[in-house]
């Protein structure tokens, strides 16, 4: 066994804090990193690009490598009030099918996300949020393929009545209750990555504030 692999097992068995332990773990993989040559552009369009990227492994293998490009960063919103969440459905073409998940969309301009999770769900449903976001969580669907960022959110909203879905996109609009969205999610009823991902992180670490105790 390497020394590299030697350490973070020790700091794992001992008493560490967590956060202690896990910097040791990133300290430690850093030696499987592997060197990034050059880089170019073997496919636009307006929407994603393919980069082909040359690359050395820590074994000396090397290689091409292709991630997938896509400009800005996402941004989604759970939208809540009185303890229900907002589910929208969308046809989503790569599936041919339409599905369950949050309103959201990508950046334009260089908007923070923020601005871009209020704009979508204003777009997309109608809402107007009320008061500040609730940062729930941001990650990357597949870090093998691409290093496109989701920022998750959470909000409260002024007048939960004001539905006004956006035709051209979403199919229809859903006030759930908490049994109802984890009934989704057991089912497999949730299937995109980013919508699942923002409903657990609500469910599991925000549900006082879901009900308005935080």
């Amino acid at each position: 066994m390497s020394k590299a692999s030697e350490k973070p097992t020790a700091d794992l068995r001992s008493g560490a804090a967590p956060g202690v332990r896990l910097a040791a773990l990133d300290q430690a993989d850093q030696a499987q990193a592997w060197r990034v040559g050059a880089r170019r552009l073997a496919y636009e369009s307006p929407f994603l690009g393919i980069e082909e990227v040359q690359f050395e492994r820590p074994d000396g293998y090397q290689g091409c490598y292709y991630c997938l490009d896509v400009p800005g960063h996402g941004a989604m919103v759970a939208a809540c009030h009185g303890g229900k969440i907002l589910l929208v459905r969308e046809y989503r073409l790569p599936l041919d099918r339409v599905v369950w998940g949050l309103p959201g969309g990508r950046s334009e301009s260089g908007d923070a996300a923020e601005a871009t999770a209020k704009r979508e769900l204003e777009e997309e449903t109608g809402l107007v949020i009320d008061g500040p976001l609730r940062a729930l969580t941001q990650l990357v669907p597949s870090a093998a393929v691409t290093n496109h960022t989701i920022h998750l959110f959470a909000a409260r909203v002024r007048d939960p009545e004001a539905l006004q879905r956006q035709e051209s996109e979403i199919a229809s609009l859903h006030w759930l209750s908490v049994a109802e969205v984890e009934s989704l999610l057991r089912t497999d009823g949730v299937l995109d990555a980013p919508s699942q991902a923002g409903l657990l992180q609500l469910l599991l670490f925000h549900r006082d504030w879901l009900f308005g105790q935080g």
